[in-house]
This record gives structure tokens, sequence and C-alpha cells, in this order.
């Protein structure tokens, strides 16, 4: 259970997954999403959300009154009607009213097993009744709620699904062709139909592909362009590289095309922000696109941004997580717990001022001479085969860690009912 869009929360998600992978019945609640989920072995309810009305027409504390009130309400009256299962596995946050509720609700049926996945530091001690089991996603995390609220957590790290992994280059150029009809910066010289900005088909008769050695650098982004996304240091950085190449004549930087996937509030004013740059060497698009697209589209990529700010400093970018799976190195905004998940000058690197991002895009994505396109400096050619190794352990893939972790768990909790 998850107090958010199902089809936007992949942590919880990859839990109900594996359980249901695991001969569970699985019952998954959460707002319905833009897209429905499409995971056969789930069974999606779907939460009343608070009305729109809400925060256009009331003031801010009445508003946050009236959700606490409808959510707990909306929640309440799911549990009550659906809920027949032996466990409750919930994820925070939000932990108001979710966790509250849930825990309420549990008391009074006397027979729940409750899990809770977290990923902020927040949460109501146990009593004797609900046997109550924490998992965190970071030993930061770990660390913090036993020192604030006593609870002995287990860490349960992200680890990417098999669904990322690296693309071909024919299955890029297949999704740069889709993909060029609605943003024309990804298409070939004028009048090729045998190419994309990136690729080209080397021999008609066989349909074989291969990545053109004039293309652009490609970056990738997914952000729910929220405050929590630091995008305005990301414009800082990219005015400086397109400066530094326009200054630069004698040196062969490449042309970027920066993808930034997802939706949020935000998304439309950084839009307009966008609009309003003239840069000659910078392409930035936004799209919203598939699953299947968004997997292709990271795999394609040479370098994967996360402007992820942690408020709690805690928790760890699921979209990391995703750039991993797909062995893509990562420039990651830096805060103390991130090196548990992206060690610095392994994987990728970490930054703190758009200076500092512009340094490693220009240092990573140097050419060679004889411009033999991207990928051949030293330092990303090491971290794209730390990533290739790193994943060759059974323990990086999502479900074998799942196994070996959260599902004794859970069997232990349930065998003691």
């Amino acid at each position: 259970m998850v107090l958010g869009d199902v089809t936007r929360s992949p942590r919880i998600k990859n839990h109900a997954n594996s359980f249901a992978r695991e001969g569970w019945r699985v019952k998954f609640a959460g707002y319905r999403g833009l897209q429905p989920t499409a995971d056969n072995d789930l069974t999606c309810y779907y939460l009343s959300q608070v009305p729109i009305f809400v925060d256009d027409y009331l003031p801010r504390f009445i508003s946050l009154f009236f959700k606490i009130i409808f959510l707990s309400i909306s929640l309440f009256v799911y549990l009550v009607l659906h809920m027949r299962e032996d466990l409750l596995f919930v994820q925070s946050p939000p932990a108001v009213p979710t966790l509250l509720i849930v825990y309420f609700f549990a008391l009074l049926k006397r027979m729940y097993k409750l899990m809770e996945l977290t990923f902020a530091s927040w949460f109501l001690n146990s009593n004797t009744f609900v046997k109550t089991r924490h998992f965190a996603v970071s030993k930061a995390l770990q660390k913090n709620l036993r020192e604030q609220t006593g609870i002995d957590a287990i860490v349960v790290y992200d680890r990417p699904t098999k669904d990322f992994k690296p693309t071909t280059v024919e299955d890029a150029h297949r999704l740069f062709c889709r993909l060029s009809y609605d943003y024309p910066q990804l298409r070939g010289p004028e009048g090729s139909t045998q190419s994309t900005a990136f690729t080209e088909v080397v021999d008609p008769s066989s349909g074989t592909c291969g990545w053109r050695v004039d293309r652009p650098a490609l970056l990738i982004s997914s952000c729910s362009w929220t405050p929590d996304d630091d995008f305005a240091i990301m414009l800082e950085a990219l005015d400086s590289y397109n400066a530094t190449v326009t200054s630069s004549p004698n040196i062969s930087f490449h042309k970027l095309i920066y993808i930034v996937t997802g939706r949020g509030p935000l998304k439309s004013h950084f839009q307009a922000i966008i609009k309003e740059r003239k840069w000659e060497h910078v392409e930035v698009l936004t799209p919203w696109l598939e699953w299947s697209d968004y997997l292709l589209l990271l795999g394609a990529a040479d370098l994967g941004v996360s402007l992820h700010h942690s408020t709690s400093n805690l928790d760890l970018p699921m979209k990391i997580v995703d750039l991993i799976g797909a062995e893509v190195p990562v420039l990651a905004l830096a805060y103390p717990a991130l090196s548990e998940l992206l060690p610095n000058g392994q994987l990728g690197y970490h930054f703190s001022t758009s200076a500092a991002l512009t340094d490693h895009l220009t240092r990573l994505l140097m050419p060679k001479e004889d411009f033999e396109g991207v990928g051949d400096a030293p330092d990303l050619i090491r971290c794209r085969r730390n990533l290739h190794e790193l994943k060759q352990f059974p323990n990086m893939d999502w479900h074998t860690h799942w196994l070996s972790t959260v599902l004794p768990v859970c069997e232990k909790l349930l065998a003691k009912s």
C-alpha cells in the first residue's frame, strides 16, 4: 500500500511484484495513475483522491486539515472493505495519515502483521498486539531510525530489475525513428530516411545499424519536476557547457541532446525557461514516454544526471538505480548518504555546484581527435566497465536481493501467528 500514484511508486511496486512472483496473493492499493499498471499478477485497488478544488479554493491550513480527514476516512473504508490478508506492507512517507490509520486498523483486527518500507525517518512504535518489522533503504536511515525512535530497521537496498539493460544499436535506431516524428531534433540529415541524429543503417540489405561517428552526446534525466529536483543547477551547467563549446572552436566538443522524462508541477515553469535559452550546442527535450520507450532510451544514453536533492539526506534515488541497471554512468547531486548507492569516481561522479557538473560533462564527453563518437574518455570507459562488472553479481538483481532480505523476514513473521 502506498498513498501515492501506483505508476510512480516503483519502490513499493517492486516489492509487490516479488511477492506475486513467489506465489503470494497480492493486493496493491494506491492512487490511479495516468497509465494503469500492466502487472497481471497484481490485483490493484485505487484509493479516492482529494478533490482538486481543495487546493484551489480553501486556505492552506483548512486545506491541509480537510486532506487529512478525507484521506483518513478513504483509507479506513478501503481497509474495512477489502483487507482480508494476513500481512500489510506499507510505504512511508507519506506517514500521515497512512501509518496512523493502518496501525489503528491493525490494532482493531489484532491479527495483522505490519511491514513498513521507510525512506524517511518517522514511525509510531509498535505495541504487543501488532507485530511489525521495518525496512530502510539506506544505512544512514537505519542509523537515524535507531537513534531517533529505537526502531531496529533492516536495510533493503534498491536494485535494478531485469528490465534495465543496455540498448542495442538496432533497438536505439527504431526508438529514435519513432521519437523523431514528435522531436525533429532527433532526426538525421535532411532528407535521410536511413539515419537519425544518433544512428544510421549501415547495411540496408540486412538492416544492420551503427552509431554515427558524428553523433551528439545523449544525456538523460528522469525527474518529478518538484523542488526535490534541483533543475536550476542543470540549467546553469548547460549555459556553461554551451559557452565553453562556443569559445573553443579548435576543440570538437559534442553537441548535447539532454532528454528529461517525467511529469510534475514545475515542468511547465522550466519548459518556459528552456524555451528562452538560445543555446547553439545544447538541445533539451522533455517528453513523457511509454515505459518500454523509457527503458530503451535509458539504455542508449551516454550519461545519466540525477538532480534529486534529498530533503532528509537519508534516502537514495530510485532513478540512479535505473541508470545502474542500464549500465549508464551517473552524475549525481551530492548529499551525505549518496555514496551508499553511488561511490564517487567508480560508477559516476558527484557534484555540488554547476561548475563541477560542467567540468564533468566537458571531461567525460571530450571526443577523440578523429571524432569517433562519445565514450572514449578513460574515466567514462572505466565507469562503464565497473557498472558491467557490478551487474554480474547475483545480489545486484532486485528479486535475488529481495529473496535474501525481505522474504525470510515476512515468512518468519507469519510463522509466529
